[in-house]
């Protein structure tokens, strides 16, 4: 979990981690790879095969059923139209939203939207989850059902889930929590991650499931390089959160707080058509076809 005051860099840190906004230097190492060295065509695939996102609010699209938002990103995937659609009403049978399938965004509830983003984060079998606020909006009853049914799911799919917010409710489902305080990095005393002891051979080296982020800008252009040997603070920090190991070292963010409808419009230009890009109207035709077929 990443705390912060608003405006402090929260969201800026997950649209790098997220392959949405170039840093100005570092990089994001994940599986022993840096990737913002991929071209864009590949951190496209990336970002369709291995990252789930969940935004505050606006997640679903306006004129799709919950069950045609859900497929979405599917569009790219060799799976065979039987599996999608077995895929499709597994999730939402396991959110209690298979009453809602039908029915358009704006019919549904808030935390009915937010649980179907969930689903549509974890779908394709995502092994990153990127949550900027994803509660802001809810009621305590629905914020609490939506981290469970989401520390459920990343359980099972054994996901990194990195989530951004101000509240205390995420947390009582974190294993390690990082603050953003004066430009830096901070574990929150008493967690295993403040009590964790990192060999200095393995300082500032990426490992595998594993996300670092790596910087040596000055403090006006980002935020500074935790550099441990002069701070004297931990070398690194490791954020998990269900059950993989996340490492995160110094970060390279721009300030100014990235709203939800920002973060989706950077999505819709980055990911190469795939998650929320536009869907045309034959597009939508074809999945409602298809699902006519498919029942």
């Amino acid at each position: 979990m990443l705390q912060g005051q608003s405006g402090i860099g929260k969201s800026s840190l997950l649209n790098v981690l997220g392959l949405l906004k170039r840093p100005i230097a570092g990089e994001v190492v994940y599986d022993g790879q840096n990737l913002w060295s991929l071209d864009d065509a590949t951190q496209a695939r990336v970002r369709l095969k291995d990252y789930g996102f969940v935004f505050q609010q606006h997640n679903l699209i306006d004129t799709m059923t919950l069950e045609e938002n859900l497929k979405v990103p599917l569009l790219k995937s060799n799976l065979p139209e039987a599996k999608k659609a077995a895929r499709v009403t597994a999730i939402l049978d396991k959110l209690g939203l298979e009453d809602q399938r039908h029915m358009l965004p704006e019919d549904l509830s808030g935390g009915e939207d937010q649980r179907g983003a969930i689903g549509r984060a974890l779908i394709s079998g995502a092994r990153i989850i990127l949550a900027d606020e994803p509660t802001n909006s809810l009621d305590s009853e629905n914020a609490r059902m939506f981290y469970e049914q989401l520390a459920d799911f990343a359980h099972q799919q054994q996901a990194i889930v990195i989530v951004a917010s101000h509240e205390t409710l995420p947390e009582d489902y974190a294993d390690q929590i990082l603050t953003i305080n004066n430009r830096q990095l901070v574990p929150q005393s008493g967690t295993k991650l403040f009590n964790r002891a990192i060999p200095e051979s393995m300082a500032g080296q990426p490992t595998a499931s594993a996300v670092t982020y790596r910087s040596d800008l000055s403090n006006k252009q980002a935020l500074v390089y935790d550099n441990y040997q002069s701070a004297k603070k931990l070398p690194i920090g490791f954020l998990v959160i269900v059950t993989v190991m996340l490492a995160v070292a110094s970060i390279v963010l721009n300030v100014p707080q990235i709203l939800a409808s920002q973060q989706q419009r950077e999505l819709s230009q980055a990911t190469d058509n795939s998650l929320f890009s536009r869907i045309t109207p034959l597009v939508r035709a074809l999945i409602r076809i298809s699902i006519h077929f498919e029942t």
